[in-house]
């Protein structure tokens, strides 16, 4: 397998620009959903997981902040950056109590309470189907710039999504009342949007 990649060789240059498909040893070309999906495969322990395990903050600091100050939060724990305008995005670890759970959906969440007060502060993104693009947005070696069209990169977002479900462990049949730790992202335009955090690392029975 061939893999037409234009991308950087050493940490510090961060950019990894897809030039063209994949040639398989028959010659046929694979689509860019196969190859994007590859790219963040080999990309996961190596770039991804560092970066995030990184920049990620305290929940239980940075959701207050978020409740009471939204544009000092943003100033403060941004780690998009890369587009005016656009929503901010937050890298956030911690540990919360799960008070409700919906895992028969295909877009199946949990409910965490962070704070201790009995309340859902934030919902955990299980999957398969994730919203959004906040993981995509948080890593600053995906740059919009090196994709050709916002159909390959809404494709980055999609594959990054599904690498992050296909990591979780299971949740257990019934997690309300668990304890779960976490490392994720959420991504805000406005004070008051709900908080859904897309986790990269899960692991229960958390002290």
């Amino acid at each position: 397998m061939r893999i037409l990649l234009a991308c950087a060789v050493a940490a510090a240059l961060p950019s990894c620009k897809i030039v063209a498909k994949t040639d398989t040893a028959d010659g046929a070309a694979q689509d860019f959903a196969t190859v994007i999906a590859g790219t963040v495969a080999e990309d996961w322990d190596t770039r991804i997981l560092p970066r995030l395990r990184e920049t990620g903050a305290p929940a239980e600091a940075v959701l207050p902040e978020v409740a009471a100050d939204f544009a000092a939060a943003s100033g403060q724990y941004d780690a998009g950056g890369q587009t005016e305008g656009a929503p901010s995005t937050f890298v956030v670890r911690g540990t919360g109590d799960v008070v409700g759970a919906n895992l028969e959906s295909r877009a199946a969440r949990l409910e965490i309470d962070v704070n201790g007060d009995g309340g859902a502060d934030a919902e955990l993104q299980l999957g398969p189907v994730i919203r959004g693009t906040a993981l995509r947005d948080a890593l600053p070696f995906y740059v919009f710039t090196d994709f050709r069209d916002q159909i390959e990169f809404a494709k980055l977002g999609r594959a990054l999504n599904d690498h992050a479900h296909g990591v979780l462990p299971p949740p257990p049949t019934d997690p309300v009342g668990q304890t779960v730790a976490f490392l994720g992202v959420f991504a805000m335009a406005r004070a008051g949007d709900p908080i859904q955090i897309v986790p990269v690392e899960l692991s229960w029975g958390a002290p």
